[in-house]
Order: structure tokens, then C-alpha cells, then sequence
């Protein structure tokens, strides 16, 4: 199933990763093609406006044409005689295919080209159409003349009433058209240009403006900067300046001069004498055939500055492409390197999958070896306490089985010498086998029958001991069987979990004031109805009741909220902290005043003093030790130690005597635990004279002669009897206060007439008390016997040899 799982994720990933490269691709492909096509349309552009550019360069500038550069321009003949050819073929494909194709209905919107009626004839097939012609003109144009003449009329007019206004007056025209005001005769210039903008927008579509010489120059350099304006906006205006007057004045520039015929006014193409003569062009063919329209046809030289401008267009855009192709390259490469660095990511997350996989299945097989050898282990262990009682229980029925066979031999030498010189009788080979062979259960069921009665307990009455009261044991009681319901009732209803309001003890906030009415003096509480009946008292004091908390409650209470606030323990004194401490016990519940302690005493590394420790001695129970006297030792000797007054005081009320009690009879003479953990049990009291039953002692200790009658009770708790009981407290003073933790200085000095104060005086021997010394000579007596309790009753015990208890057990095994 995991495997099934697994191939289907591994499956799911290849489709989604080839999903992913196809998608990748389909989008490269498309950006390639879009990118494409926005190449060839903008190079397809800049073709077109740098071929209309050229050829109105050509047109505005003339071609002069040295001798050095007619052989040059040879071979660029021979060529362009190549394109002609190339040309024709594709013009008669497209003529051949239109009469194929029939006539093109024309649209109802398109409109045919105006033809400029103020140019020549010949200078028409230069005159770019215009492609806002056909648009609607609205109303809102400033008035002026249409044509050239009307431009340059329009000019002169603003010109002269703009000079004529002061620096304010065109402040103001500059603010409303929207002009930048810098001097006046820029802002002249830049005025004339945006009114000429507004007037003739949509007109200027290739227009001649030829200027005659007789103009100003500042005429003139406001009309050219406002004609450039119109060319950068996108029209397509020729500006020329022609001599109309005499070459003598001044601000006009002379008309081009040919150089070939020498004479002014027309350019190369313009000349009727080249044309009559055919132009070098055609001179040199020799023996060529040509075609009647080629031969009526004459292609006019290219200008040097068509040339030029083609030439830095051409190299612009192969600049431009390099650009973008490396712009596209670098595109392709990142994205390239994208793709390569998310293939490296998945194939590096599915490497560290595969390795996490393995180092996983390692570690199972680790956890699978190592169980394999711990269970190994274990059930080696098992085999060898199988194989260790299976020999003890094989040792101890050949035991069992040695022990009857001496008995037998034994029983049967009895009867031989009791019978004397009488015949034997001699059992037979079938009985003794089947003796031989009988099995545990008889074996037991034969001891059982050679019981005694006198062997169990006796009970019979109680033995007065001394002057005390014979012991009564409790009555032994079961557990009631109590009554099952067959039935189950309802839940009872809870409490609401809303409290009650708290009320004063007296009724009321002044309800313990004292006041004095009629001469007798009572509190507030008591005066209600002298009050209503309108009765005069006197305030003796006035007393408000408040609520059982302080403000270090309510410290400890913002603590509980908010537990951001411990810090705010560091900066208390060890005064407030002392304060905290007893505040604490203001809380009900022992689990919060233990957790706000343990807070409290987090901050002894600041002053390293530990708060919640208390002085505790510990004494053993003596009933001359004086408990009030050992307190006000305990209190001198920490008024001596070196430490704050604060931590002194906080210690005495924390002092803490705990009495120990001394040990039991039960618990210094009973030692069957002992003898049942030995592996090897010996009987060494074969000389003694202790009762004895079957060859080994076995006795209640009640019955054993000279022993202190308390002695037999479990229960009773011996008195201590030191030697020197005033330096056994004096130690345990001592150890108590040297076991504080903010103890500090000297070791305590404690003098033997103050231990002495603590005492009462001799000990009473009169009293019969149980003494240790006689628990402990007792244990020492019967050190080699086991000494264990005898049923439930702890008034005896029973006394017997380690043989005779371990026998059993190795019996039963």
C-alpha cells in the first residue's frame, strides 16, 4: 500500500514537471514571436521614416557631384540598373495578379490625395499625403490666413503687437496659454509658436514656405523656430529662404548654383539640360538592350546626405537589434538558469527525500536489530531461570526422596533392635517401589496426619502483666457489603457558579464605631432604632470596615495576571520582599501561595538570602525536654548571627520543632526479610536449652523466661535512655541550626547550663516504662534466630530456627 502511494506521488510529480516545461516553452515561443514581430515592425517603421526623411533631404538639399566622385558613383549605377530590373519583375507580378484578382471596390471613408495646386508640377510626386485631412475641424482655432502667405502674415502681426507689450502684459499671456516666462524675447518666440500651433494644426501637412529676403532677422528666427516646432510635433514643413531682393542686403542666404550647367535656382534633378542630354548615367551602357520603359525612365542620383542618413539609420538600427538581441539573449539565459536552478531544487528536494527515506529505513533497521537482540537476551534470560528452578525443583525432590530413605533406614533400625531376636519381615520389592514412587501430594497428606494438636495456637485468657490491664486485641471486622442499585437516578443540580454579594458582619461600613447614647456607650450597629426615633448621640470613634487585603495582596494578585510583572520582584528590597512573603498567606488555596513563594524566593540571587527556608531542629521524644526553653535558645542564638535585622526577626517566627519518634519493638527485633533474602541457612543452636519442636527451636517469645513483659507487644515504643541527654540536645540544636541555609559566621556556640535549662530534671525511675537497652540486649540474645510476627496478633511473636523456616519453602518449590 506505501509502495502503491509512493509510485502514485512520483508519478504525479514527472506529470506536473513535464506540465511545468511545456508551459515553459510554449511561453518562450510566444515571447519569441511577439518580440519578433515588434522587431520587424519598428525596424519596418524606421525604414519608412528614415526613406521619407532622405527623400526630403534630397529634395531641400542640392547634389553637387564632383568629378572625383562620378567614378564612385559608377558602380553604385551598375547596381541600382540590378534593383530596377528586380523592381519591374515584382511590379508586372503584382500587375499580372491584379488583372487576375479583378478590381478592389474602394471604401466609402477613404479619400483620394489633394493635389497641391501652389507647387510645381514635377516637385508633386514628393508631396507626402496627409493623414488628417479628412478629419472634422471644430471652431475653437485662432482666425488667420490659410496658405504660406497667410502663415507669414500671421507671424509678422504677432510679432509686432507682442514687442510692443511690456514684460507684466506678457507675464500675464504667459500664465494664461500656458508658457514658461523666462526673457522677453525668448517668451516672444515661444508665444508666436504656440498661437502659429493652435491656428494651423492639421494644415502645415508638408507645406513650402519660401521667405523673402527683405525680412528681419528676429522675424525670421521666430518663423524658423516656430516651422522646427511643427516638424518636431510631427509635421513635415519645408523651410527655405529665397533671394527676392537685391544681394546686397543682408539677413538671406543665396540660392543653390548647380555645378555641373552653373546655373541658379533649380537643382540637379530640376535641370532641362540634363535631362534633354540624357545625364551620364546611360553613357557608359554598351550594347545593352533596354526595355522602352526603362529607357524612358531616369533614376535620379541619390544625394550624399540621403547617403549619409541612411547609412547612420542603418547603423542605428543594427545597433538597436544588437541591443535587443542581447536584451532577448540575456532574457532567454535568465530565464534559462531560472529553469536550471528549479530543476536543480526539485531534483535536490527529491535527493533529500530519498536520503531522509533511507537514513529513516536505517534507523528502523537499527530499532529492528537492536529489539531482535534485546529479545534475544531476554529469552536467554528466561531459559536460564527456567533451567536454574527446574533444577531446584529436580534438587529438592531428591532431596525430599534422600530424607525418606534415611528416614525409613532409620525406622527400620528402631525395629530391629526393639524386636530383639524375633523373625523379620521383609517387605516386597513391588511395595517398596510403589513407596518409593508416591507422589508429593502423599507425601504431604502422611506429615499432615502425624500433626499434633497441642502444636497450633492455644488461646486461653490473658496473663496479667505487672499492675497493667490485660490487653484487648480488636475484633476483627469485613467490609460491608453495601446495597447495588439497579437503577440509575438523576445528577443533582449544581450550584451556581455566581458568588454572593459580601456583607459586614455588623450591616453596614460604620457598623463598629463607637457612639455614647443617653450615657451609655455602644456601637453604630446596635443604635438603629434609637436613630429612627430621632435620638441624639455622641461619636466616640468612628470606624470604617475594610476588606481583609492590603496592597501587597494586591501586587501579588496583578503578579497572578500578568506574568510579565515578575520582573518587577527584582527590584524590591529585601524589606518588601519579607512583606510579599507574609502576604501570601492571604490566599485560600496552598497551591497559590506555594507558587507565589516559589517567585519570592527566585530573587535570593539578588541579595542571597533564601526567604521560604526555616529554621527546623529535630529532637527525639523525651518527655523532660522543655519545649518553651529550647525556643528562646533557638532565639538567642540567631539574634548573634550575622545578617539583617529584617531576616533575624522573619526567622524566629518561622522556627520549627519537630520531635522523632523512636522506633518500635516490632521494628528493632523483627528480621524474617533478612533471613529470606539468605541463599545459604545454617543451625547453630544445637547446645542451647530453648524450647525445641522436630529438632530445631521453635518457641513464642512470651514463653521464654527472664523477658521484660513489654517486650511482647509489637507496639510498644521503648523509652530513650541516653547517657547524657543534654549534649544529645546540644548536638541537635547544633545540627539544626547549622542546616539552615542562611546560616552565617562561626559555627553556634551553645553552653551546657542553657541545654540544662531546657531540661526538667532527673528522670522518674519509679515509672514503668519499656528501656532501649533492654530491646537491644534482647536483639543481641537472639541475633541468630528468626524473630516474626505470628498471625495478626501483636502482642507475641514467634522465635525459630532459619532451618526450620527455609525447609518448607525449599519443600514446596
Amino acid at each position: 500500500m506505501q509502495e502503491r502511494k509512493e509510485q502514485e506521488r512520483l508519478q504525479k510529480e514527472v506529470e506536473e514537471r513535464k506540465r511545468f516545461q511545456d508551459q515553459v516553452r510554449a511561453e518562450t515561443e510566444w515571447h519569441a514571436e511577439a518580440t519578433k514581430a515588434e522587431l520587424m515592425a519598428i525596424f519596418g517603421s524606421q525604414f519608412l521614416i528614415c526613406r521619407e526623411e532622405a527623400r526630403r533631404e534630397q529634395q531641400r538639399t542640392p547634389i553637387l557631384v564632383t568629378p572625383r566622385r562620378k567614378e564612385t558613383r559608377w558602380d553604385d549605377d551598375m547596381d541600382r540598373d540590378i534593383e530596377d530590373i528586380d523592381d519591374e519583375i515584382q511590379r508586372l507580378s503584382a500587375l499580372k495578379e491584379r488583372k487576375r484578382s479583378g478590381k478592389t471596390p474602394v471604401r466609402d471613408d477613404a479619400r483620394m490625395r489633394q493635389p497641391a495646386f501652389d507647387q510645381a508640377k514635377e516637385n508633386d510626386c514628393f508631396r507626402a499625403e496627409s493623414s488628417r485631412r479628412g478629419e472634422e475641424k471644430n471652431g475653437t482655432k485662432i482666425p488667420a490666413g490659410s496658405g504660406p502667405e497667410g502663415l507669414l502674415h500671421y507671424v509678422l502681426e504677432q510679432r509686432a503687437e507682442l514687442v510692443a507689450l511690456k514684460s507684466e502684459a506678457l507675464r500675464k499671456i504667459c500664465t494664461k496659454e500656458g508658457v514658461h516666462y523666462c526673457t522677453k524675447r525668448p517668451t516672444i518666440e515661444r508665444i508666436i509658436a504656440t498661437r502659429v500651433k493652435a491656428a494651423y494644426e492639421g494644415t502645415m501637412d508638408a507645406m513650402t514656405i519660401e521667405i523673402g529676403a527683405g525680412i528681419e532677422v528676429g522675424t525670421l528666427t521666430a518663423m524658423k523656430a516656430v516651422v522646427i516646432g511643427m516638424v518636431k510635433d510631427g509635421g513635415s514643413v519645408r523651410w527655405s529662404v529665397v533671394d527676392t531682393g537685391s544681394s546686397s542686403q543682408t539677413g538671406h542666404r543665396f540660392a543653390p548654383v548647380r555645378y555641373e550647367c552653373g546655373e541658379p535656382g533649380d537643382y540637379r534633378n530640376q535641370c532641362p539640360r540634363l535631362r534633354r542630354d540624357g545625364g551620364p548615367r546611360y553613357a557608359g551602357q554598351r550594347g545593352r538592350s533596354l526595355s522602352p520603359r526603362q529607357n524612358t525612365r531616369h533614376h535620379e542620383p541619390r544625394a550624399a546626405s540621403e547617403d549619409l542618413a541612411v547609412k547612420h539609420q542603418i547603423e542605428e538600427l543594427a545597433a538597436s537589434m544588437a541591443a535587443m538581441k542581447e536584451v532577448y539573449d540575456a532574457e532567454k539565459a535568465a530565464k534559462e538558469e531560472k529553469k536550471k536552478k528549479k530543476q536543480e531544487k526539485l531534483e535536490r528536494k527529491k535527493r533529500e527525500g530519498e536520503e531522509a527515506k533511507s537514513e529513516e529505513e536505517a534507523r528502523l533497521a537499527e530499532q529492528r536489530r537492536i529489539a531482535r537482540k534485546e529479545e534475544k537476551l531476554r529469552k536467554e534470560e528466561e531459559d536460564r531461570q527456567l533451567l536454574r528452578k527446574e533444577l531446584l525443583t529436580e534438587l529438592s525432590l531428591q532431596m525430599g526422596q534422600l530424607d525418606e530413605s534415611l528416614k525409613r533406614r532409620y525406622e527400620r533400625d528402631l525395629r530391629e533392635r526393639a524386636k530383639g531376636k524375633q523373625k523379620v519381615v521383609v517387605a516386597s520389592s513391588d511395595d517398596e517401589d510403589a513407596y518409593s514412587h508416591e507422589s508429593d501430594v502423599d507425601t504431604l497428606s502422611r506429615e499432615t496426619e502425624r500433626l499434633v494438636i497441642t502444636e497450633k495456637r492455644k488461646r486461653s485468657i490473658e496473663k496479667a502483666v505487672g499492675d497493667s490491664p490485660p490487653m484487648e486485641t480488636p475484633v476483627k471486622r469485613t467490609a460491608k457489603q453495601r446495597l447495588q442499585l439497579g437503577c440509575c437516578h438523576q445528577p443533582m443540580k449544581k450550584a451556581s457558579p455566581r458568588k454572593t454579594p459580601h456583607k459586614t458582619p455588623d450591616g453596614s461600613s460604620f457598623g463598629r464605631s463607637e457612639v455614647k447614647v443617653n450615657g451609655k456607650q455602644c456601637k453604630l450597629c446596635a443604635c438603629k432604632r434609637d436613630m429612627e426615633k430621632g435620638v441624639e448621640m455622641e461619636i466616640l470613634h468612628l470606624r470604617r470596615w475594610k476588606p481583609k487585603i492590603t496592597k501587597h495582596k494586591d501586587f501579588l494578585i496583578s503578579i497572578l495576571r500578568n506574568k510579565k510583572r515578575v520582573e518587577s520582584l527584582h527590584k524590591c528590597n529585601l524589606e518588601v520582599l519579607l512583606r510579599l512573603t507574609g502576604a501570601t498567606q492571604d490566599f485560600h488555596k496552598a497551591s497559590t501561595t506555594a507558587y507565589l513563594r516559589r517567585l519570592i524566593g527566585g530573587v535570593k540571587e539578588n541579595y542571597g538570602w533564601s526567604l521560604n527556608s526555616k529554621v527546623t531542629v529535630k529532637l527525639k521524644f523525651d518527655d523532660r525536654i522543655w519545649v518553651v526553653e529550647v525556643r528562646k535558645l533557638l532565639n538567642d542564638q540567631l539574634k548573634m548571627m550575622e545578617c539583617p535585622a529584617l531576616l533575624r526577626n522573619h526567622a524566629r517566627k518561622g522556627v520549627r520543632i519537630v520531635w522523632e519518634k523512636n522506633p518500635s519493638v516490632a521494628t528493632l527485633l523483627h528480621n524474617q526479610r533478612v533471613f529470606s533474602r539468605a541463599e545459604v541457612v545454617t543451625c547453630s543452636y544445637a547446645g542451647f536449652s530453648y524450647p525445641r519442636i522436630g529438632g530445631h527451636v521453635r518457641f513464642r517469645l512470651s514463653e521464654l523466661e527472664g523477658i521484660h513483659p513489654l517486650l511482647c507487644n509489637a507496639n510498644n515504643v521503648p523509652k530513650l535512655s541516653h547517657p547524657d541527654r543534654g549534649s544529645l540536645l546540644r548536638q541537635e540544636i547544633m545540627t539544626g541550626l547549622e542546616g539552615w541555609v542562611n546560616w552565617r559566621g562561626p559555627k553556634p556556640v551553645i553552653r551546657r547550663c542553657d541545654v540544662e535549662a531546657c531540661l526538667t530534671g532527673v528522670p522518674d525511675a519509679t515509672t514503668k516504662f519499656l528501656d532501649m537497652r533492654a530491646v537491644h540486649l534482647l536483639k543481641k540474645k537472639l541475633d541468630e534466630l528468626v524473630m516474626t510476627p505470628l498471625d495478626r496478633n501483636p502482642g507475641d511473636r514467634l522465635v525459630l530456627c532459619p532451618k526450620a523456616i527455609t525447609k518448607p519453602c525449599w519443600s514446596f518449590l
